[in-house]
């Protein structure tokens, strides 16, 4: 260890030196070499009758010296330079580096530095803010807890799913694991939905927060319209590997592969959003293990409930009983939320 620190100590006394060395040094020889070419090749020679080999090496030098001291007095060869520089993916990197041999610089009336230390300062203050930004949700998610329990949330989404949601789905088809819970804005951070409850009637998850652009509830959200999916592959009817299941999710709905294979678990969802006096409140989900599981109650067949059936029958009964409860736990919730964008 005392080996590799005192390394990189002494990598770090010569890199400046040699950063130097690398951007100046270069193009100072290829100056210098083009000046003592300029001062080697002939200026003006008389041309022979029959001329030899070595007369017509003198003379291809010659149109060599008229040819750079046509060129390097105009512009041309300045552009061509930028054209190759900038044309390189590793342009604006090498740009950079360049500016790092200074500690700063002045454009547009703005300072600007560019080196280690301004890099550490950045690191820093990054940690810093994530650490305080953890420390505010752990305070939030305490206050929610209490507020959760005045407007008793949890109980109204109960009383939704056992009165209502259970007897318009064929219980049977909605499989033993079938879960209901609820998504709000996230309280912290802008671009966020936060799951408010555990899953009922069983399972954990509550104050986790998921980008808006997850799954289907990120495709309710920004959408406002409901959806109702029976499997997550119901569009490709060739046999497919997990492999390739896997990589069709995190294409179409905006997974990781570790919650694209957690999603194979439970290929079925219905979500829609939960509004209350015009006011865009969050989105109710509902998912089952297996799949086409939302299906409507029916003794002779099994009939696919449609997104217009579900927005006239269990969306307009959910804000009725929950949505006036989130309103007012949000309302209470304002004081302290932050809603801040990184």
């Amino acid at each position: 260890m005392v080996s590799f620190i005192a390394r990189g100590v002494r990598r770090a006394q010569y890199r400046l030196g040699r950063r130097f060395f690398f951007y100046m040094g270069g193009p100072t020889i290829t100056a210098l070499i083009v000046v003592a070419l300029l001062w080697l090749l002939p200026a003006h020679f008389a041309i022979p009758a029959s001329p030899s080999v070595y007369e017509l090496l003198i003379r291809g030098l010659h149109w060599l010296r008229v040819f750079i001291e046509v060129l390097l007095p105009w512009p041309a060869t300045l552009i061509a330079i930028a054209a190759l520089f900038f044309a390189s993916t590793s342009a604006f990197g090498t740009l950079l580096d360049i500016f790092g041999v200074f500690r700063k610089f002045r454009i547009f009336g703005a300072e600007i530095e560019l080196n280690e230390q301004t890099k550490r300062k950045l690191q820093v203050a990054a940690s810093d803010i994530s650490g305080a930004m953890n420390e505010y949700k752990a305070r939030v998610n305490s206050e929610l807890y209490h507020l959760l329990s005045r407007h008793q949330v949890d109980r109204s989404l109960a009383t939704f799913v056992d009165d209502h949601a259970i007897k318009a789905f064929d219980r049977e088809n909605l499989g033993e694991r079938f879960r209901c819970t609820i998504h709000v804005p996230d309280p912290v951070q802008e671009g966020q939905l936060y799951q408010l409850l555990d899953y009922y009637p069983k399972g954990s998850g509550s104050f986790r927060s998921y980008s808006e652009r997850f799954g289907i509830i990120g495709k309710v959200w920004r959408s406002e319209k409901s959806q109702i999916v029976g499997t997550l592959l119901s569009e490709i009817d060739a046999p497919m590997t997990r492999e390739d299941q896997i990589s069709v999710i995190t294409r179409d709905w905006g997974m990781t592969k570790r919650e694209a294979e957690k999603a194979l678990e439970r290929p079925s969802y219905a979500c829609f959003l939960l509004e209350h006096d015009g006011d865009k409140l969050g989105v109710l989900y509902m998912d089952s293990e297996l799949e086409n599981a939302f299906t409507q109650l029916d003794t002779e067949i099994r009939k696919p409930m449609t997104v217009d059936q579900l927005d006239a029958g269990l969306r307009t009964i959910a804000n009725e009983i929950i949505s006036p409860r989130i309103s007012k736990l949000l309302n209470d919730l304002a004081d302290v939320s932050l809603r801040i964008t990184l």
